[in-house]
């Protein structure tokens, strides 16, 4: 506009050296003015560059550098007028192209310029108020917004193509989380039938240690998972007889805890009516036989002691070796090792019996498998010595898991571990 004018006041005065020295002047502040910006407003800054703005900016500033350019030229005119005529035709119709090209492209360009803010710039930025909505693990709570997009769903250019992602993706987002949170709550179900099982089990096993005048026994168990395959159990048959049982199910978890648990009931049922420590494993192994769709199996050590004899029958089914101590040593006893439970049908096992005067360790293999960060197992060797270093006074089960964990250090338990402790007075 300013160039507009300072041109039509020069046609009707005429030419004038200090009109286009003001004009060119006048220009040069402008553009000053608009690329330093040295006037202070307060503004609201919007939180992201806008891209209109951006083009807009640069289209302005190319048609000042162009106004710029022909401000100058038009000045060195009347200097090449007095060398050559022709040149200074050329120069003049220069000029001339030079202000229809910014006339002719200034309004199209602002129009267009318009309409890509419209059907572009404005559906980009209303797809970009989806950020405001994403929140961690929860679903995109927003009817407005979906809405919002499908007003774009029936163009067919890229914006229709980009609505119809961002509404697909808020339906898969939405449809994810639901199926997330169905699956913690499932978890959650899980994990209290879980506990539910958990304590089922352990109150299966005996709690209380048993002290009287003639023995003391206890027992600890620690399944590697919420439940485990592991189980031991100890009680009076009568007055005179005490029934010691330790097994091990193969794998771990839910499907061991079961078969631990029928076992358990199995041979409190069959101690009933028979007290042949083989003659029980033998019930026991062809019942597991019958009904094991899963092929399972158990190891199992069962015995009898009898207070008055301190005799001790018993019958071994693949079960680890027991410790006993004779004159103040521990040693593995030399036991018939048997097959283990439910992988042979009517397999004869074999009692054996010998005199009980001093402290028997029961244990299962989570003992002596227990690896530390080496890979290195506890083993039975590392067993034995703690038993024949340690000085017992009344349990030695505390004083054993602790040097299990020293042992292990950091490593997680990876399988069951259950122990019995039997000290005859």
């Amino acid at each position: 506009l300013i160039v507009t004018v300072i041109a039509l006041i020069s046609k009707i005065l005429g030419v004038d050296k200090q009109i286009l020295l003001v004009e060119t002047v006048l220009i040069g502040i402008l553009l000053f003015c608009y690329l330093t910006k040295p006037f202070v407003h307060k503004i609201e800054t919007p939180d992201r560059d806008s891209i209109i703005e951006d083009i807009i900016q640069k289209f302005l500033i190319i048609i000042l550098v162009i106004s710029f350019l022909g401000m100058i030229i038009s000045h060195f005119t009347y200097h090449i007028i007095d060398i050559d005529v022709n040149l200074t035709i050329y120069v003049m119709q220069g000029l001339l192209l030079t202000d229809a090209i910014i006339i002719l492209s200034f309004i199209p360009g602002m129009i267009i310029l318009r309409y890509t803010e419209k059907r572009v710039i404005q559906p980009l930025s209303s797809f970009s108020e989806i950020k405001k909505f994403i929140k961690e693990n929860e679903k995109i709570e927003s009817e407005g917004l979906v809405k919002l997009y499908s007003n774009y769903l029936n163009e067919k250019n890229e914006i229709g193509t980009l609505a119809k992602s961002y509404t697909e993706l808020i339906n898969h987002n939405n449809h994810y989380i639901e199926n997330i949170q169905k699956i913690e709550g499932e978890k959650e179900r899980i994990k209290a039938e879980l506990d539910i099982a958990s304590k089922i089990q352990d109150a299966n096993l005996p709690h209380d240690a048993i002290r009287n005048e003639n023995y003391y026994i206890t027992g600890y168990s620690h399944p590697a998972k919420e439940v485990g395959g592991d189980f031991f159990d100890y009680y009076e048959l009568d007055d005179d007889n005490l029934a010691i049982v330790i097994g091990d199910v193969s794998d771990k978890g839910v499907p061991a805890a079961l078969v631990a648990m029928i076992t358990q009931f199995i041979i409190k049922q069959i101690l009933t009516q028979e007290r042949d420590p083989s003659k029980v494993l033998y019930l026991i192994n062809n019942l597991l036989y019958e009904n094991n769709p899963e092929a399972m199996f158990v190891s199992l050590w069962l015995g009898i002691y009898n207070k008055n004899t301190k005799k001790l029958k018993f019958s071994n089914a693949g079960h680890t070796l027991p410790l006993i101590k004779k004159d103040d040593t521990f040693e593995y006893l030399d036991v018939y090792r048997g097959i283990i439970l439910a992988i042979l049908e009517d397999f004869e096992y074999k009692t054996e019996e010998i005199t009980l005067s001093n402290e028997l360790i029961l244990y299962t293999d989570g003992i002596t498998d227990a690896t530390n960060d080496n890979d290195e197992c506890y083993g039975e060797d590392r067993l034995l010595d703690f038993f024949n270093k340690i000085k017992i006074d009344d349990d030695p089960i505390n004083p054993l898991l602790n040097d299990i964990n020293n042992f292990i250090g950091k490593q997680e338990q990876f399988d069951d571990m259950t122990l019995i402790y039997l000290k005859i007075k």
